[in-house]
Order: C-alpha cells, then structure tokens, then sequence
C-alpha cells in the first residue's frame, strides 16, 4: 500500500529499487507477513523501452504497465508500504541498517535489499539518446525479434563486448556491421571468425548519427563517420560498460562490490555482510527482467529464512519460527537453574521474547531442543540471563 510510513518504526525489510527485482520481493515478503518499505524513486533502466520480452505471460507489456500492475497488486498487503522517494544513503546499526532518502528522512530495517539496478553508458554522439529505446538497443534478448532481418550495427570494442555481439546478432540478421568507433582491438582470432561470418569491420571515429526516421523498431538513419561513407543502419545494439544506480553497497562494506554489480549467494541473493541482499541487474546475472524477477522472490526468501536464525537486539533475545498448533496464552515461567518453556502457537509466525537477557555467548544461547505439530520446547541456559526484571520472568508470544 502506498502511505506516509513512520520514522520512528523498525521494519523487517527495507527494498532500495521498485522494478521487477524489488517488486517481486516486496510481494513475496508481504505474503510472509513481513513489515516492507519499498523505495521506488520512479527511474527504471527500462524507462525508455517500449516494451518488455521474455517474461512468460507479459511478453509484450510496456514497463510501465508491468510496474502499476505489480503496484495494484502490492496493495493487497497492508504490511508493505511504497514511498517514491530516492535513497542517498545506508548505514549499519545495532538493529540491522538505516537508510537516509533524498528529502532527509531517515528509516531503519532489519534487513536490506538493494534492487536499484544499474545504468548504461550510452555513446555520446548526437543521435545515440534520440534513438535510445527505438533503434538504439543495449540487451539483443529484450530486442533483437523486433529487429530481426533488418541491416544491424554493433557498438563495441575487444573481442568480448564487440566481436562477441557481433556474433551472437547472427541469430537476428545476416546483415551485420561491427562500428568500434576506434581501434577495434580485436584478436586475429576474431578477426578470421568475423569474417567468416560476413560481418564488416569499420574502426572509423562515429562522429554522429543523422536520424531520418525513429519509429520504434522501424527506424532509418545514417552513421556518420569522421572518415569514410556513409553506413544506412535499421539498428545499433551497444555493449559498453554499466555501472550500478547506487552505490550503497560499497558504503556498507560490500568487498564483493564493483561499479559493475556485486557478487552474491546465488542460493539467496545475500552478500558476504550480514543481512544485506543484492537481486536484480545489480547483482551481475543475466540481466533480463524476468531473471530480476525471480531474484527478487529469492532474496525475499532468503531473507525470510535468515530470520529464523537466532539475533540479539538491545539486550532482547527474539526467536522467529513458524510453528503447528494453537496459541494459548503467555508462558510463565520460573527460574530454575536452566529454564524450560513449552510454547504453543499456531500456522502464523510467532516471535519468542525473553526480556531478561541482556548478554550472552555464543556458547550459552538459548536454543530450540525440540519442535514438534504440538508446539517447541525453549532451552534458555541461566548462565545467559543477568539481573532479570521480576522472579517469574515471562516468555512473551507475539504475532507479527
């Protein structure tokens, strides 16, 4: 749901980025009964695209509609608030993270997940941006059907990012130029496979491109080069460098980062910092929306399950399970030496509170001996507990 959300709250995770990626978290986790604030400044990689491809059943959709139709569907979930603001900035703290948006306010979250995506170095020359989104194409997977038999160029250098295209574009068109604007620096390898392949070599300096038509996919314009003819083009696909829309994930100590993306679990989006999530064309994958998409619903999960874990919050211990059987009340419990709690709860998560422990080691945690459909038992060693607050202390049960 859209809404004002409150400073002073804790939310269970923060999602920086409102495409595929951070929208399809923000569902999952809603589902999972978790308090969600979705950052979506409104400037998606795709904002120029006139539509989306390969992604089952919505093949076609402009990215736009893709987005409101996710935002109807987020309303459902009344734990999970959209703000539009741009985040500038994260910080670690005793709870999880802290985040500061644009306009100054600030929001702090147990978990974080950075879904901001990256942005594309487009060439600077006159007619590149004109183009960009209707004849001018970074991704030959979102593309390169519409543009299929139409006389193509590839903007690119090396044998990776310009002979590489060049080559893959042979399953779109037979009619292919590489355009290095430059030294090519290709390999005598690449060299011989492009030629064998057809594929015309010209490193002359672009020095515009002179635009006679810019109807999507349908487009006619000249490359202009600083010598030499003229080359008539339908397309260009471009393979130049990326770098991501943030770069909160260097502030927070991310040693896997890159201007590029950052490296993650690809079992849960997560990165070597704990609690920090990475999903979508910022985590380096294929960069493809149905791809972010599924790497949003990973993270979610992730982050779901890493809740489970045992943490330890201003001196509070909190358990997050989910259990069988039927909430009765609060437990009472005395304090002998080692104290035992059974716990019955029902099908919805319950998190486990024990106030009086206010420092612990690794090896005296509290841990969870036995789970059953009945309910847990709850082993809290004494050694773990100092000063507590009465002499029945209570272990709490909690709906979240």
């Amino acid at each position: 749901m859209s809404g004002s959300p409150k400073q002073t709250d804790l939310w269970d995770a923060i999602i920086v980025g409102g495409g595929p990626a951070g929208l399809n978290a923000a569902l999952v986790l809603g589902r999972c009964r978790r308090k969600v604030l979705l950052f979506d400044d409104g400037r998606p990689r795709n904002a120029v695209s006139h539509a989306l491809h390969g992604f089952l059943s919505r093949d076609g959709v402009a990215p736009a509609q893709l987005r409101a139709i996710a935002r109807e569907q987020l309303a459902a979930y009344a734990s999970v608030v959209v703000d539009e603001a741009r985040v500038v900035d994260a910080a670690h703290t005793d709870t999880g993270f802290s985040v500061r948006t644009r306009d100054g306010r600030r929001f702090r979250a147990r978990k974080l997940l950075l879904a901001a995506g990256v942005a594309d170095a487009l060439p600077d020359q006159p007619g590149f941006r004109e183009l960009y989104g209707a004849a001018v194409f970074h991704c030959p997977y979102c593309d390169g059907w519409e543009m299929r038999d139409q006389p193509l160029a590839i903007y690119g250098r090396g044998d990776h990012k310009g002979g590489g295209l060049a080559l893959e574009m042979t399953l779109w068109s037979c009619d292919i130029v590489l355009c290095s604007d430059g030294p090519s620096g290709l390999s005598t390898d690449y060299r011989q496979r492009l030629d064998r392949h057809g594929i015309a070599i010209r490193e002359e300096r672009i020095a515009r491109l002179e635009v006679d038509s810019s109807i999507p996919y349908q487009a006619s314009f000249d490359i202009v080069f600083e010598s030499g003819p003229l080359l008539r083009r339908a397309g260009i696909f471009f393979n130049t460098e990326s770098r991501q829309s943030t770069d909160l994930a260097a502030r927070l100590g991310c040693d896997t980062y890159s201007p590029k993306g950052c490296t993650v679990d690809n079992d849960q989006q997560m990165t070597h910092v704990p609690g920090l999530y990475v999903a979508g064309d910022a985590s380096r994958d294929v960069l493809q929306a149905i791809i972010a998409a599924a790497e949003g619903a990973k993270a979610a999960i992730g982050s779901t399950r890493r809740c489970s874990t045992r943490t330890w919050r201003d001196g509070s211990y909190q358990r997050r399970a989910h259990l069988c059987g039927k909430l009765l009340a609060n437990t009472q419990l005395t304090r002998p030496d080692a104290a035992q709690a059974r716990f019955y709860c029902g099908s919805v998560g319950i998190q486990l509170l024990w106030p009086a422990v206010s420092e612990c080691r690794p090896d005296s945690m509290p841990r969870i001996s036995r789970t059953s459909r009945r309910g847990v038992d709850l082993w809290l060693p004494s050694e773990s507990l100092r000063k507590p607050p009465t002499s029945n202390p209570a272990l709490t049960g909690q709906c979240f």
